[in-house]
């Protein structure tokens, strides 16, 4: 919770500043701002029923027994059973939502399905399910709910001018990755504080994840998964990948990826889980 306040704060902090700059004193329209980040932050968790339906929901065999997998790992980490959606999207990889209010979300990429196995596959879930068991994923919402605000219009009306030179397949992913960095770059303060923290989660999340699915099977997953492309487009990562074709400039600028300051790297990772009982 600590961590949550001082992200709260700083965001405050950086909007009171900027209308500072601006109009050379606090203006009631920057306490009506704050007051409608909070606002937002509380619906955001409130609404992410909603929210999940910005990625693909699915009906076939495999989330079915996705389905029964999550429950069991839910179980084991003793949380009610997150809902599961799937991002139609090239990428291996997964990410966590959760409402301080309600049930969480576990948002995996459609790529996971075809490039790991059934057991892999297990081992991301619990690592997303420990994301929402240590209450990190609640905290990332809020925070993430409280700026969207600003940046989704930001982002969708670059994402239009984007979309003049690359056309519109992608335009809901790369809505979302445009907003990724935006947010980035228009809440450093808020950007270092998540970075420093998260970084810290993952290995937290490692570790939980191991002990629910085992410690090998674990290890393989991310054995698998190191030297991969792997991104990590949560809402607060500056990690982005646009999807576009064509060779001219800006395709070959929005399809280059940018490494996660959100996440310690696979190797890092690995190496953190080995030292565990050793």
């Amino acid at each position: 919770m600590l961590i949550l306040f001082a992200c709260i704060f700083s965001i405050y902090a950086q909007v009171l500043l900027v209308f500072f700059l601006i109009f050379g004193q606090l203006t009631a329209m920057s306490l009506l701002l704050l007051l409608v980040l909070t606002l937002c932050g509380v619906g955001f968790s409130f609404g992410l029923g909603f929210v999940s339906q910005l990625y693909s929901p699915d009906r076939s065999a495999r989330v079915q027994w996705l389905a029964l997998m999550s429950q069991q790992l839910a179980r084991r980490a003793n949380i009610a059973q997150p809902a599961i959606c799937i991002l139609n999207t090239v990428g291996i990889n997964a990410f966590a939502l959760d409402s301080i209010f309600g049930r969480g979300y576990v948002l995996l990429h459609a790529q996971i399905f075809s490039s790991l196995t059934q057991d892999e596959v297990e081992a991301v879930l619990a690592h997303e399910i420990c994301h929402i068991a240590q209450g990190h994923a609640s905290i990332l919402t809020f925070v993430q709910g409280m700026t969207v605000v600003i940046t989704i219009p930001v982002a969708f009306l670059l994402n239009l001018c984007f979309s003049l030179f690359t056309g519109l397949g992608h335009f809901r992913h790369r809505l979302i990755k445009l907003n990724s960095l935006i947010l980035f770059l228009s809440f450093p303060l808020t950007s270092i504080l998540v970075m420093l923290v998260t970084r810290q989660w993952e290995y937290e999340a490692d570790r939980c994840a191991a002990g629910i699915v085992g410690k090998q099977q674990y290890l393989q997953v991310l054995r698998c998964l190191h030297g991969s492309f792997f991104q990590h487009p949560n809402f607060l990562s500056r990690s982005t990948w646009l999807p576009g074709t064509g060779s001219n400039g800006l395709s070959r600028w929005l399809k280059r990826p940018i490494n996660g300051l959100s996440h310690p790297s696979l190797a890092q990772r690995i190496n953190a889980l080995q030292m565990i009982g050793s």
